[in-house]
């Protein structure tokens, strides 16, 4: 509302950036509490930050709410955005390995530095964001996304086949740059089915499918890892940001298919 709708791919950018931010400096951050003063204090400023978070959206000013004549129920908002939505959860996947397993990985490797792989991640993630925000608005959401999502499976190939932990850390720093335009890409294809007055709706229905998407990477990968064989989970994040590119592939074509009658009318 505050920037238009020509803005739509840099608000979630910007976003984004705040978010991943937070967990790219949150590991290495509560390790330095942990280790110069004691276990309380990091769990102190875990219950502190949020607080400090709190005050800060206080200050935010009031926006006023567009008048919405028919309201979209959020499970048509799902049907619309399935795709998108499908898209953004393979390709979390990525993200929730490292999350959720690159600690183990790195024990069972006997390496140091799994703290570094996730602040490579979010380094990355926030480099692109800092530098590229305007190319989904820009070069379009599909696109965007393929060519991200190509970067990520690089990443997690890297991953996943990486003889050392400097490897493993590159691996998680292109994961992060490959992802980190992934969300405001689909999200803007998203938002396009919707009417401007229900974006709210569909952003919402969106945003579920990375709650899904992160919910099930830890059961899920934990089933492919097995008996602790934990670079089975960043293979496993490979082939679900293929078959994610392979949905943005599809809403290329389709976006390529309606310009033309759109010009011809």
């Amino acid at each position: 509302i505050l920037v238009g709708p020509k803005n739509v791919g840099k608000v979630m950018v910007w976003n984004g950036m705040g978010m991943y931010g937070g967990m790219a400096c949150g590991a290495p951050l509560g390790i330095f509490l942990a280790s110069a003063f004691s276990l309380p204090v990091a769990f102190g400023g875990i219950v502190l930050f949020p607080l400090v978070s709190y005050f800060a959206m206080l200050l935010l000013k009031n926006v006023p709410v567009p008048h919405v004549t028919v309201r979209l129920p959020f499970y048509k908002a799902v049907h619309l955005v399935w795709q998108s939505g499908a898209g953004l959860a393979l390709a979390s996947i990525g993200f929730g390995g490292i999350a959720s397993f690159i600690t183990l990985y790195f024990t069972q490797k006997g390496w140091q530095g799994a703290s570094l792989a996730l602040t490579a991640f979010g380094a990355g993630y926030i480099v692109m964001r800092l530098f590229f925000a305007h190319f989904p608005d820009r070069f379009g959401g599909a696109r965007v996304a393929i060519v991200s999502l190509l970067i990520e499976i690089v990443g997690q190939v890297l991953l996943w086949k990486a003889p050392n932990a400097f490897a493993g850390i590159a691996g998680a720093g292109l994961t992060g740059i490959g992802m980190s335009l992934v969300f405001p890409s689909f999200g803007i294809i998203a938002v396009k089915k919707v009417t401007a007055e229900n974006r709210g709706m569909a952003m919402a229905a969106y945003n579920a499918f990375f709650d899904l998407g992160m919910g099930l990477t830890a059961p899920v990968a934990g089933l492919v890892a097995g008996a602790g064989n934990y670079s089975n989970v960043y293979i496993l994040g490979a082939i679900a940001a293929l078959v994610s590119a392979c949905l943005a592939y599809l809403e290329y074509k389709k976006s390529k298919a309606i310009l033309p009658e759109v010009q011809f009318s």
